[in-house]
């Protein structure tokens, strides 16, 4: 197998002094400069801190996420920048300009596979609707 070049060009790292990031808590959202960051176990404000020097044309958020392990077990952000979430799981909407709750769990759950397609779990029918 030939060796593949390296596709970044920087690296940056958490320096293990309380910053902590979780790629499951880390939503960004597609037509604004809006970062999303569950504040979690796994993810920090130090993290959230560090992420908002790195990304400075950005507007770094950090969400409370209590009820869930990641962010992204509870809310999802679709193409057009609206985020959908289940709300018995969600700690505050209200932090999401575009929220829309949905009535099942999985439909929260979505994969955007391009802006126009969405792979969802047929367990979530009423979202689906």
């Amino acid at each position: 197998l030939e060796a593949q070049p390296d596709p970044f060009d920087r690296l940056e790292y958490l320096d293990g002094d309380g910053e902590m990031l979780d790629g499951g808590d880390v939503l960004k959202c597609p037509v604004s400069n809006r970062v999303y960051v569950g504040l979690s176990s796994r993810s920090s404000e130090a993290g959230v801190q560090k992420l908002s020097r790195l990304l400075p044309n950005h507007d770094v958020i950090g969400v409370p996420t209590t009820k869930v392990l990641h962010l992204k077990s509870c809310v999802t952000s679709l193409p057009d920048g609206r985020v959908v979430g289940y709300d018995p799981l969600v700690d505050d909407p209200s932090v999401f300009p575009a929220y829309v709750p949905v009535p099942e769990e999985g439909g929260a759950h979505v994969v955007c596979l391009d802006d126009k397609t969405l792979l969802m779990a047929a367990s979530a029918p009423r979202t689906a609707e």
